[in-house]
């Protein structure tokens, strides 16, 4: 029997590029603010006022700008470009975000894997989220899009990802403090001095079968140093985000610089003298009689997301044309809003398809649901770049 896990679509894209991950530590020095003395704070022993500090916390956060690395230990392969500690570098971008109005923007370039296994190759991409629009590019490609889903900006693991607010499937992005109401608060005996915050326990009618347990760090103004998703039927944690180094700015606003992402996939513990396939076949009744039990099997090495300490800059002004990038001349973008596909001209966009190719016919027509949509043009997308490093290959080699 197969146990149905649900995910969030952020995640999807940024692991469709690489494969045989491995990973490792990275380490990188912040500067140190002088002269500050802060007396240790007082711990809540209210599950409210505690989840009131940590949104104060996060929301203290009102816009950043910085540069950012997510890397892993891959095996080293041509083309890669290696960290500082020999990391391979899965994404280096330009990030800005403006919490109050859910605008982002995106600048760099992502590894994509060569067919062959040996090699990778780095695709140059940008997007930008203007509170209303998405508009997504591959420079390389001349290929892009603009839909009406901002989801997409935040699987590039920045700032908002180590805060805990990429824990929705939805855009604006949402905030780990909206799932922890309702919960409790509890003591770890092996981190005394965090506060533990537990999300409520699933039930049958949410569609998230999670529960979020959050660590909260008194010392670096009650923001999360750890959190975590774990099914609570089974006991096994799927995600994992650890705060591995902080930042505080000259202002006193805490912001974290350094983490590590890791997931796990969910194993069957089969009783001896069964297969796989014998207790698939159960049913539901004879699944439960044979107490077949669930662990964690590791589903790759984790990712690490580094801040760059001198490009980092909070709460200082973000002008709104940053989040509304146009698209050049020349440019292919598929419009989930008019369900076509328009070339960028001098005297403006000049539509030539009815929709992108590839895309089913009933998918592009439901527009009531565009999430199939945006997902299938980000997979094209992806490949359609993926394709021309492949191409680019073969021309220099013959």
């Amino acid at each position: 029997m197969t146990r149905s896990t649900w995910t969030t679509l952020t995640i999807i894209m940024i692991w469709f590029h690489i494969d045989h991950l491995r990973g490792q530590e990275i380490t990188v020095t912040a500067p140190e603010v002088e002269g500050r003395q802060t007396a240790s704070p007082e711990k809540p022993q209210d599950v409210a006022v505690a989840i009131s500090l940590l949104k104060s916390a996060i929301e203290s956060i009102k816009t950043v700008k910085c540069k950012t690395v997510c890397s892993q230990m891959l095996p080293v392969k041509t083309g890669g470009k290696l960290f500082r500690d020999g990391n391979t570098i899965l994404e280096e971008f330009t990030w800005e975000w403006n919490a109050q109005t859910s605008q982002m923007a995106v600048k760099g370039s992502h590894a994509l894997a060569h067919p062959n296994g040996a090699e990778y190759g780095y695709s140059e991409f940008w997007g930008a989220f203007d509170g209303d629009k998405l508009r997504t590019f591959c420079e390389p490609t001349m290929k892009g899009q603009l839909v009406p889903i901002g989801t997409q900006l935040s699987m590039h693991f920045s700032v908002s990802a180590l805060l805990g607010m990429d824990v929705g499937s939805g855009y604006p992005i949402v905030g780990i403090y909206n799932v922890l109401e309702g919960g409790t608060l509890e003591h770890d005996v092996e981190d005394p001095e965090a506060i533990l915050l537990k999300s409520p326990l699933p039930t049958p009618e949410r569609i998230n079968p999670y529960q979020v347990s959050v660590w909260l760090d008194p010392s670096k103004g009650f923001l999360a140093k750890k959190f975590e998703m774990m099914l609570p039927d089974i006991g096994v944690t799927h995600y994992r985000t650890e705060i591995l180094e902080f930042l505080q700015t000259p202002d006193g606003t805490w912001v974290p610089i350094k983490g590590k992402w890791s997931r796990w996939a969910t194993e069957q513990v089969i009783p001896p003298g069964y297969t796989d396939q014998q207790v698939n076949s159960l049913s539901l009744e004879e699944f439960l009689k044979l107490g077949v039990t669930y662990r964690g099997k590791a589903f790759e090495e984790p990712l690490f997301i580094t801040i760059d300490p001198d490009s980092l800059r909070v709460n200082e002004p973000l002008d709104a044309s940053h989040f509304t990038i146009d698209f050049p001349v020349g440019a292919v973008i598929f419009d989930a809003f008019k369900d076509k596909t328009f070339k960028v001209t001098a005297t403006g966009p000049v539509y030539v398809e009815p929709k992108p190719p590839g895309v089913p016919d009933e998918v592009a027509r439901n527009l009531g649901n565009r999430w199939p949509v945006f997902l299938l043009a980000n997979i094209i997308l992806v490949l359609i770049c993926g394709a021309w490093l492949v191409r680019r290959r073969i021309q220099r080699h013959t």
